[in-house]
C-alpha cells in the first residue's frame, strides 16, 4: 500500500486507451487527431471514496468534450505510438510495449506545457 502522501498513479482505462488508439498521429498538426481531424487532448479526473482512497484516471477528447476542464494535456507522439500498438493490461493500467511496462504520468514539456507523457514502470 502506498503512504498517503504519496501522489496517485493515474490509470488508464480500457474505454480511454480504446478510443486513443483509434485516433491517429498527424504531422501536419504535430498532434493527436480524432476521425474528424480535431486534436485530441487528455486531462485528469479524480473520485474519492469514503474512505479516503483516491482514484485517478485518464480521460481523452477534443476540447468541446473536455468542456470545463482547467488543464488539458497534450498527447505526445511517442505516448501515442505506445498506447496504439502497446499491449494495455485493464487490472493494471499498464500498457507493455517492445518488452517495456508504461503508465502515463502528466508533466510539462520543455516549453511549460502540460503533456501526457510515458512513465517506464
Amino acid at each position: 500500500m502506498s503512504d498517503p502522501i504519496d501522489p496517485p498513479r493515474p490509470s488508464l482505462t480500457t474505454g480511454t486507451r480504446d478510443t486513443l488508439a483509434g485516433c491517429s498521429w498527424s504531422a501536419t498538426k504535430g498532434a493527436v487527431v480524432d476521425a474528424s481531424g480535431d486534436q485530441v487532448y487528455a486531462w485528469l479526473t479524480q473520485t474519492n471514496t469514503p474512505t479516503t482512497t483516491v482514484t485517478v484516471q485518464w480521460e481523452v477528447g477534443t476540447a468541446t468534450t473536455a468542456g470545463s476542464v482547467l488543464v488539458l494535456a497534450v498527447i505526445t507522439q511517442t505516448t501515442h505510438n505506445i498506447v496504439k500498438n502497446g499491449s494495455h493490461n485493464p487490472n493494471t493500467g499498464i500498457v507493455t510495449y517492445s518488452g517495456t511496462g508504461y503508465r502515463f504520468r502528466f508533466e510539462r514539456n520543455g516549453s511549460g506545457a502540460p503533456t501526457m507523457a510515458p512513465s517506464a514502470v
